[in-house]
């Protein structure tokens, strides 16, 4: 009965399902939950991970219950109008004693806007003053904050609601709570806003309940009111516009030739008196337009206009006419009357009322006329007033024209037909979306976008912003990561770094700078030149590059230069800083980190638009892809999807493909039904415009044969990083878990190596050492090693946070060593970082010390000492191996006292392994630890020996490293590595006793190796064998010598390692001269020829040392022919 009472339909559901108010309530449910509704979607996959802008909206009043709930309602009604009129929702509403709340949200699916964080704002300034004027209200308080959510159904199956849900929501309740009476907003919105930092005042820091490292907080304040119009003179120069500044002065010098030239020419006119520049919110319109006004030679006059308010017409006649704010309207009528001069029709002077806020007496004849006739009469009254008023070149700077008002734009085509007007018009978004340039504007403009500036110039500006002459290096990587290029938002972050206290200045030498690694930008780009003519300014331009080495100048200067260069420079650029002097810096604070999420967040929202658009299949698909990588794996991709049939799934392919969403990674399936990668085919970026799929031998399933190729498509990729990136991130935790643990399972149960190598297990994958069977197996899929432990890591990667850090910890390690067979250093340092993250977070989780703990630590320090030692940094491999034998619970002893005691008793001990062999009975976590013991002490004997005067350690290294493997006696590699080091051992130090022992035991161990070889492990046989031969040459036993020089020669063979033939071959031919077997010999040295001259000739550095090699092999050859004439 009690289950029955959970789950019975409230009485009012009931009520208005008879009733059918189904549409009358449609309005209170949120815009994606009725999309959802509409395309049959389970709710389950509202669930997501979401950036969105909200907004706590606080109103206090002074009335009682009487009146409250007409208010409540009233507010609520107008709330609502405004949130929904610019694309928001209302998501709660509270009414405690006398507080009002509203909970609002911008950002929700389906209504995605680039520029949310600014419309969030500009929405509570607005409402905030509605609010206020409402009788009663006594105080509106709205907090807006942007971050990531948790947004999605929530609650009891019969009584969902859906909602948002993180820190972002908890941060607005309590800005709300801790400021009064203003708009107030966090450090994310004030950078996602584009906004100008006048809009913005610092508050001052207040304690917020539950929530540390706040930020600053900021006031917001709308400044819509009319101001002057002000040129804001510049110190600093415009970097990475001179294109743009070269086209203005260009058409300048067209308008200036033009005006000034004679009757005769005066037919020529030019092409465009417009130039219209267009761009993203804080691109840098506004500077470029500072700029291009400081650019403006003094004889020219200008009119800079910055658009804030309409009557556009009024404006650009100010300034000739003398208009200012105290202007009456009479002042304003006589000076048009005084400047139009003689009328014929004074009666018609009333048109020019609205354009210029006058009050001519309104004429019956005007009146009766059209609305096309009263434009026509306008446009002769403007041009008349236009050709009195400009009878010079004047140049119009208009900033903002898309706040222009409709009747000026109308009329701004005959603005243009006088030619003594040159316009420069900025032109940027509007809120409802992207403005679209007047018709009148385009007949005579020439339009400019602005793109990002280059990274070139990040560092400069940001000294610009600062004041300072030099920034570390850390923060021009964040710049250049978050910024993507957009100048304002650069500005904007470090406002609020700076504000933070993150940011400090502090002085030092220019020298003791340098050294400290500080970026230090040109000094051409920190101080303006001295101003000049516009005209001999681009006479006295230096070389003028079209290629990137421009940026290079400062370097490639130092040449000879002339004394007219050099009086020149000394005229015109600014002075350089002494290398002793002070100069202003910023550094970090102490305590400041990085935050996440405060990027410049421009195609992230555009992809999530495009994601929003598509149909509950398709974003699904996505992010099952999202969660595979880059590339992703079909039949994979149907294993996440099993609900999900092959039909449904090749339809939402074809559309990914065709909305260029997915892309063919040229699977090749000739050999089997299943994929083989190869990168080099991946990394071609495909730039065509028909869309096709590369896969080879592709089989297409029967329900699939009537679409497209590329419906069928065994391998596909993202297109766009960026796109997969924004798709995993919606993911909430619970879903990563579900999506990652089905493909770990999928590849747990599938992964095999290539039909070349027997469609085997892996040797080891995830820790887990497997018996190899050879037999049939089903289909599988088949990828490279190096590809299919990337997947397994990538896969794992999120696994780390819910629960199976060992496991990503030994995949990680895993893919490190394939990365170092690869000879992949940078790709295995990486990995190995985060390796150390993940056993951190081990370690805090068990704080008591273990010997899992100790092995993966160990394993860690082995792995970066072996990078080290890859790379030639032989005293950080020694470092870093010395720590990983420490977390062993090893020391390895540093004085000869202590390294001759210890090499003498580990000797002994291994005659007696050698002569008495044991079994191995010891655990797999044991085994593991000793393994790790011997490959860490394997790797010091090749840095000892690299080492110069540490012989003796070297030789206790290979003697102990044999000791501890001889232990485990499992790891086949490291097995035949120590019996080779310790052969090389014996041979300098003369222990002949031990050899043959040696010999004896690594033979055995190698006959019972079985069937299957690792080519890894291969290599070390080889290896081992050479050793063998070497040794057997040193002790005169030629006949033995041969035979294993023969076996080592053929295995070269296999390997194709050229280092063992050119090793081994000469010595083996020398053998076979001294056995009079000279056909065998001369047989040697010709594939010696062979393979120093065919093969892999960058193997040898220099064409001298090729030339000396094939002398050597020459002369042999001679030699055996002299000793043997028939040759």
């Amino acid at each position: 009965m009690k289950i029955i009472t959970n789950y019975a339909v409230r009485p009012k559901v009931i009520k208005v399902a008879k009733a059918q108010l189904k549409d009358s309530l449609r309005s209170y449910i949120p815009r994606p939950v009725i999309r959802s509704v509409e395309l049959d979607e389970p709710m389950e996959h509202l669930t997501e991970m979401r950036q969105v802008v909200i907004l706590f909206i606080n109103v206090i009043t002074d009335v009682y219950k009487g009146r409250l709930i007409s208010l409540v309602d009233t507010a609520y009604k107008l709330v609502c109008e405004v949130i929904s009129e610019m694309h928001g929702c209302v998501n709660k509403t509270s009414l405690f004693d006398k507080d009002l709340i509203f909970l609002c949200i911008f950002g929700l699916r389906g209504d995605k806007h680039e520029l949310e964080s600014q419309i969030g704002l500009r929405c509570a300034s607005r409402l905030r003053q509605d609010l206020l004027e409402m009788m009663n209200v006594k105080s509106v308080t709205i907090a807006v904050t942007t971050g990531m959510t948790y947004c999605g159904v929530i609650g009891h199956v019969l009584r969902r609601e859906y909602t948002v849900i993180g820190m972002s929501v908890n941060k607005a309740a309590r800005l709300m709570v801790a400021y009064n009476n203003k708009v107030v907003c966090d450090r994310e919105s004030f950078l996602h806003s584009r906004l100008e930092a006048r809009h913005f005042i610092l508050q001052e820091p207040r304690h917020l309940k539950g929530i540390t490292n706040i930020g600053p907080v900021y006031e917001f304040q709308e400044q819509m009111k009319f101001t002057d119009s002000e040129l804001t003179w510049s110190n600093y120069p415009l970097l990475g516009r001179e294109i743009e500044i070269k086209i203005f002065q260009q058409m300048l010098t067209n308008m200036i030739e033009y005006s000034s030239g004679d009757i005769t020419t005066k037919h020529l006119k030019p092409d465009y008196n417009t130039l219209v520049i267009k761009g993203e919110p804080r691109i840098g319109k506004t500077r470029l337009l500072d700029e291009i006004a400081q650019n403006i030679p003094t004889n020219i006059p200008y009119n800079y206009i910055s658009l804030v308010s309409y009557n556009l017409i009024r404006m650009i006649f100010s300034k000739p006419l003398n208009f200012h704010i105290a202007t009456s309207s009479k002042e304003r009528e006589d000076r048009l009357v005084l400047e139009l001069g003689q009328l014929r029709e004074p009666e018609f002077l009333c048109t020019l009322n609205q354009p210029f806020n006058v009050r001519f007496a309104m004429s019956p004849r005007y009146k009766a006329l059209s609305v096309d006739q009263k434009h026509k009469v306008l446009t002769k009254f403007l041009l008349k007033l236009i050709k009195r008023c400009f009878t010079e070149l004047w140049v119009m700077i208009i900033d903002d024209a898309q706040y222009g008002d409709n009747e000026s734009m109308s009329l701004f085509h005959t603005m243009t037909k006088r030619n003594m007007l040159f316009f420069v018009l900025s032109i940027g978004h509007k809120l409802s979306g992207e403005y679209e340039v007047h018709p009148a504007i385009l007949e005579r403009a020439r339009i400019i976008e602005l793109s990002y500036i280059d990274k070139w110039y990040h560092a400069a500006l940001a000294c610009q912003i600062l004041h300072v002459y030099g920034i570390p290096p850390e923060l021009e990587k964040l710049i250049q990561e978050k910024s993507f290029g957009n100048p304002g938002w650069i500005e904007s972050y470090l406002i609020s770094l700076t504000q933070s206290g993150s940011l400090l200045i502090v002085y030092k030498r220019k020298t003791i700078a340098e050294e400290m690694g500080y970026v230090l930008p040109p000094t051409v780009m920190l101080k303006r030149f001295v101003s000049e003519d516009i005209m001999k300014k681009n006479d006295n331009n230096e070389e003028d590059r079209s290629d990137k080495w421009k940026m290079y100048r400062t370097s490639y200067r130092n040449g000879p230069i002339s004394l007219l260069t050099l009086q020149r420079s000394a005229i015109h650029e600014p002075e350089a800083i002494d290398d002793e002097e002070k100069i202003a810096i910023c550094k970090f604070a102490k305590d400041f980190i990085p935050e996440e999420g405060n990027a410049e967040m421009t195609m992230d929202v555009m992809i999530l638009k495009l994601f929003d658009s598509l149909t509950p299949l398709d974003q699904l698909l996505l992010k099952c892809a999202s969660v595979l990588g880059e590339i992703i794996n079909r039949d994979m991709l149907r294993y996440l999807m099993q609900d999900k049939s092959a039909r449904e799934i090749g339809l939402a392919i074809q559309k990914l493909f065709e909305i260029r969403i997915f892309g063919c990674a040229r699977g090749d399936f000739t050999t089997s039904g299943r994929p083989l990668v190869f990168y080099r085919n991946i990394k071609r970026i495909s730039i065509e415009p028909e869309i096709t799929c590369d896969c080879i031998g592709l089989i297409i399933r029967d329900e699939l044969a009537d679409l497209p190729r590329y419906a069928s498509c065994g391998l596909i990729r993202f297109k766009m990083s960026m796109f997969r990136e924004t798709t995993y991130r919606s993911l909430t935790e619970n879903q990563k878990i579900e999506l990652h643990s089905k493909a770990l399972k999928y590849l747990q149960q599938h992964t095999r190596r290539c039909m070349a190598c027997g469609e085997l297990n892996f040797a080891r994958l995830l820790g887990k050492t497997t018996v190899q069977k050879i037999k049939k197996r089903k289909a599988t899929i088949e990828l490279p090693e190096t590809y299919q432990l990337e997947e397994v890591t990538y896969t794992l990667k999120e696994e780390a946070n819910n629960g199976k850090p060992d496991i990503i910890l030994i995949a990680i390690l895993e893919f490190v060593e394939i990365c170092l067979v690869d000879n992949n250093v940078p790709q295995a340092r990486r990995l190995l970082n985060d390796a150390e993250v993940v056993l951190q977070q081990m370690s805090e989780v068990h704080k008591e010390e273990s010997i899992f703990l100790s092995y993966i630590t160990a394993k860690i320090r082995t792995l970066q000492g072996r990078c080290h030692l890859e790379s030639g940094l032989l005293s950080e491999a020694r470092k870093k191996l010395n720590e990983a034998i420490n977390s062993l619970g090893y020391y390895f002893p540093q004085h000869k006292f202590s390294i001759n005691v210890k090499s003498t008793i580990q000797l002994e001990l291994l005659r007696w392994k050698l002569i008495c062999p044991k079994t191995d009975t010891t655990d797999e976590l044991t085994t593991n630890y000793i393994e790790q013991l011997a490959t860490c002490l394997a790797l010091m004997f090749e840095v000892f020996r690299g080492t110069r005067g540490m012989k003796k350690h070297a030789r206790l290294a290979a003697i102990w490293s044999l000791n501890a493997a001889l232990d485990s006696s499992r790891d086949f590699l490291t097995l035949c590595t120590s019996f080779t080091n310790m052969m090389i051992t014996t041979h300098v130090y003369q222990k002949r006793s031990v050899t043959s022992y040696l010999e004896k035991q690594a033979l055995y161990i190698c006959a019972t190796k079985g069937d299957f070889l690792e080519f890894q492990e291969l290599e070390g046989i080889a290896e081992l064998y050479a050793g063998i031969f070497f040794s057997r040459w040193l002790r005169g036993e030629i006949t033995k010598a041969i035979r294993i020089g023969f076996i080592v020669t053929r295995m070269a063979q296999t390997m194709n390692s050229i280092f063992l033939k050119t090793l081994v071959l000469p010595r083996l031919a020398y053998l076979l001269m001294i056995s009079r077997r000279h056909s065998e010999v001369v047989v040697l040295l010709r594939e010696l020829v062979r393979e120093i001259t065919n093969r892999n000739i960058n193997a040898i550095s220099t064409m001298a040392e090729i030339k000396n090699k094939l002398r050597q092999i020459e002369k042999m050859i001679e030699v055996v022919k002299i000793a043997i004439p028939r040759y």
